[in-house]
């Protein structure tokens, strides 16, 4: 948890949305790092703080696919961690948020074909969750 407590304390301090960003997508590997571990509830703590970073980037840049994308990747990844840990709820909660990016990107970009399979895979890991 001591790498989740510095990326807070460096994201507070980053001076660009670049470098924010940056931090997020670290963020997102070490939750990564954690599940692969057994441990979804830092991995949760990781997407979660990503996703704040995220939030706050997007804010103003409703129309942009990159930062839309990312937001929508982490989180199905909250998703994920949320099934490894047997919260179904929580988990279809978080996998129809990531839709909801996806679904809000395609109007700005109707022939995007990665916010399609993104959108695909989002609704593959939605449907395991009703098992």
């Amino acid at each position: 948890m001591e790498v989740l407590d510095h990326c807070k304390s460096e994201s507070r301090l980053a001076p660009t949305d670049n470098r924010r960003a940056s931090i997020a997508m670290r963020l997102v590997t070490k939750g990564g790092e954690f599940l692969r571990a057994g441990g979804p509830q830092e991995a949760l703590a990781a997407y979660r703080h990503a996703r704040e970073i995220l939030d706050g980037l997007s804010g103003s840049q409703n129309d942009n696919a990159d930062l839309g994308l990312t937001l929508s990747l982490v989180y199905r990844k909250i998703g994920d961690a949320m099934r490894a840990q047997g919260d179904l709820g929580g988990a279809k909660e978080a996998y129809r948020s990531s839709l909801a990016i996806l679904e809000g990107l395609a109007n700005f970009h109707p022939d995007n074909v990665e916010l399609q399979h993104h959108r695909a895979e989002t609704l593959a890991a939605l449907s395991a969750t009703s098992d």
